[in-house]
């Protein structure tokens, strides 16, 4: 009698920030090409290029948070939101997986990384899956063993983590009064 594999899927949330953010640039970068040759200026191209490099920028910055992760019998697979290639592993290919302590606009929040044998390491942030919470249990299922946390070690943490979260409230407000003010 065969066992049957055990499976999991970390479900990605769908990034509507990241779709939305890459579309508007995209139209921003049409839309100056297209007055390039209307109008011939120059000026078009220097802002379709910073528009070009601001794009890749937010293209790999939404790569390295949206990926998933599927785990099927004896491999672990990582696929990257942005590339059509992924990345699949074995047991002997990952060293263990660590938490590591880190700052967002909630104030501090926990990320887990896969350690990988050769010193990479892959991470998985909490805000872009749907079934997060169950990803530490199903890589001690998989054989991955935990190896430690990464804490931060400023003094400051604290107020640090309150400032970004106060921070992200008041620029929005403010934002939105500007709106107003218009």
């Amino acid at each position: 009698m065969m066992r049957k594999d055990k499976k999991y899927k970390l479900k990605l949330k769908f990034p509507y920030e990241a779709v939305v953010a890459l579309l508007l640039l995209s139209s921003m970068l049409l839309v100056c090409i297209w007055q390039y040759f209307i109008k011939g200026e120059y000026d078009y191209l220097v802002i379709a290029l910073g528009i070009f490099i601001a794009k890749c920028f937010f293209g790999w910055l939404f790569n390295y948070s949206y990926k998933s992760l599927e785990i099927r019998g004896e491999t672990l697979k990582v696929k990257y939101w942005l590339r059509l290639n992924a990345k699949t592993l074995k047991r002997q290919d990952i060293k263990g997986y660590i938490i590591k302590e880190t700052y967002t606009r909630h104030g501090i929040d926990y990320h887990i990384q896969i350690v990988l044998v050769d010193g990479n390491k892959i991470e998985f942030i909490r805000d872009a899956y749907a079934n997060y919470e169950r990803l530490e249990f199903s890589l001690k299922n998989f054989g991955v063993r935990y190896i430690g946390s990464e804490n931060i070690n400023s003094p400051y943490k604290k107020m640090l983590a309150r400032i970004t979260v106060w921070g992200t409230a008041i620029s929005a407000t403010l934002f939105l009064l500007l709106q107003l003010m218009k």
